[in-house]
């Protein structure tokens, strides 16, 4: 695939999938508190990365499936032409 195409994608899936705001230390009142939203944060942006980077894989299936089903189509256009002219 072309980087630009990548790009896109990723820009794409941004706006699918957000990340999460980073948790700000001061609001809260101990660091226990803080460090389990932190915690849950990491958890979050994991789970949201790994969404981001199956969505793309699978947009990216679906592009060069879509190409394949389009250079088929095209290569029987070309080989009837090529028998109609003979």
């Amino acid at each position: 695939m072309l980087p630009t195409m990548t790009q896109n994608y990723h820009k794409e899936s941004l706006a699918k999938f957000p990340l999460p705001s980073h948790p700000d230390k001061e609001n809260y009142v101990t660091t226990k508190e803080y460090n389990e939203a932190m915690k849950e944060y990491c958890n979050n942006w994991a789970a949201a990365q790994a969404l981001c980077k199956c969505w793309i894989r699978w947009e990216q299936v679906e592009d060069v499936h879509h190409s394949a089903n389009a250079a088929r189509a095209q290569a029987e256009a070309d080989r009837l032409w090529h028998k109609a002219a003979e």
